[in-house]
């Protein structure tokens, strides 16, 4: 099966390798807002500040960043969906549904400035402001699947499209505003990963060395990325790519991994399935795997780490048969 956008199967990988040892493990706490509001955070930034949004009472939800433990709220109307991105720059953008139609939108002193759009994910804010993202096909037809760029500063939405392919997705931008992602061939079912320069029109295709398709899952301000590939044999593996040389991520006991990004010190995050069905999140640190539990008095069946910043702390996703919550997760060793 190739390798999907966005969807845990798509992304799972065979263990191929023998593993290291275990190093220190992460604390992890819940996320809560004063009052216990539903929150959900979107991401971290390099700098360590956490943004998503919240619940103030029905119908009624507010952008929030954390930093150094200190919340802001932003006011960005009324709407039922919201997608926020954040840079170290101190600006906020995203994507929300207000009514029947989907908006861009970005914070400008205070104002939020918006823009109509077809994009259906918001994935990332470069230093500059720049926004980034994926748009839906016409009338779902994935050949007009596209990246989306809107420019701090323009009106205008940029659309991209790989030449030739049935369909181009983002799915992650660094402070440079160089985008990674993969395009689709052979009515979808061939995966190339790529990474697009800021400002260029052509992309740098990734191939891992004895696979046939990749999907650059993550990239750093440094250009180090998580690749997920395939084979011929419809073998899968995940590998951390710094300046061209591959390593394979194979968590000790792993059948299955899924990548999901790369921080600006070479870490490795991710989460991998078990022998037993349980899914267990990492982080790869030169050749160490760090891994951590759920807070205290709380089980889970389901993880998705949704970033990690430059000192290594992590914010995430839990999800299990009773509950769902958002975390936060400190290292408590020297590995990270």
């Amino acid at each position: 099966m190739p390798i999907g956008f966005g969807r845990l199967a798509a992304a799972l990988c065979t263990m191929l390798t023998a593993a290291p040892a275990w190093g220190a493990q992460y604390t992890a706490t819940r996320l809560k807002m004063a009052g216990d509001r539903p929150v959900e955070i979107d991401g971290i930034t390099a700098g360590g500040e956490i943004y998503g949004y919240l619940g103030i009472k029905s119908g009624v939800l507010r952008a929030f960043t954390i930093l150094n433990g200190q919340t802001t709220l932003h006011d960005v109307g009324k709407p039922r969906f919201l997608e926020v991105q954040a840079n170290d720059s101190g600006q906020i953008a995203g994507l929300e549904v207000l009514g029947p139609s989907v908006y861009l939108f970005r914070e400008v002193n205070g104002s939020i400035r918006r823009k109509r759009s077809l994009t259906s994910l918001a994935i990332g804010l470069d230093s500059a402001g720049d926004l980034f993202g994926t748009g839906d096909g016409a009338k779902g037809n994935p050949e007009y699947t596209h990246g989306m760029e809107w420019v701090a500063g323009q009106k205008g939405v940029t659309r991209f499209k790989v030449p030739g392919s049935d369909g181009t997705f983002f799915s992650h931008v660094n402070a440079a505003g160089t985008v990674a992602g993969h395009y689709t061939t052979d009515g979808g079912r061939s995966l190339t990963g790529f990474t697009l320069a800021a400002g260029q029109t052509q992309v740098t295709p990734v191939s891992v060395p004895d696979y046939t398709q990749s999907n650059v899952v993550g990239i750093n301000d440094a250009g180090s990325l998580a690749v997920t590939a395939q084979n011929a044999n419809g073998e899968t593996g995940a590998f951390l790519d710094v300046a061209g040389n591959f390593t394979q991520i194979a968590p000790p006991g792993a059948v299955a991994v899924n990548l999901q990004g790369v921080n600006n010190q070479n870490l490795a995050y991710g989460m991998y399935e078990t022998a037993d069905k349980a899914f267990h999140p990492f982080v790869y640190s030169a050749g160490t795997y760090i891994s951590f539990k759920p807070p205290p008095g709380t089980h889970f069946d389901f993880y998705s780490l949704r970033g990690m910043d430059a000192n290594g702390n992590l914010v995430g996703y839990a999800d299990g048969k009773a509950s769902a919550i958002y975390f936060v997760a400190t290292c408590n060793g020297t590995g990270c």
